[in-house]
């Protein structure tokens, strides 16, 4: 049970975070990559499993396939499948700094894996412009 609400988490906090990102993309541009998207991503993935009592880890790697498919869907043919890695690769060591600060608490955790998701996210935003 406790993977399965695992993987019903990743679910939810994939379509939640879907209509939410494209909101604020597209009111903010890469500023809500960088800023506000890491941190609706990481609450949704490791809140939502938290609040049900499921895997956080099964949370992340779902997840991070839904952003995978949708990230190999949205790019350039020359790019797709190395975008779709990398997101599901980022979400699942997302996932495991998650896993491991846990042992200091809820907020340590979230706060560990939305700090990294948006320094990768700002190097991610940076690239692009270059």
């Amino acid at each position: 049970m406790l993977l399965l609400k695992g993987v019903l988490s990743g679910l939810a906090a994939g379509v939640i975070a879907y209509f939410a990102n494209t909101f604020l993309i597209s009111r903010c541009g890469s500023r809500a990559v960088c800023y506000l998207t890491p941190a609706i991503e990481e609450l949704l993935k490791s809140g939502l499993a938290v609040l049900f009592a499921g895997d956080i880890m099964a949370s992340h790697v779902v997840f991070g396939a839904a952003e995978a498919v949708h990230d190999y869907a949205a790019s350039p043919g020359s790019i797709n499948m190395r975008a779709a890695i990398m997101s599901m690769v980022s979400h699942l060591v997302f996932g495991g700094v998650t896993f491991l600060v846990m042992r200091f608490g809820f907020g340590p955790a979230l706060c560990s894996a939305i700090a990294i998701h948006m320094v990768y996210n700002m190097l991610l935003v940076r690239g692009e412009s270059r």
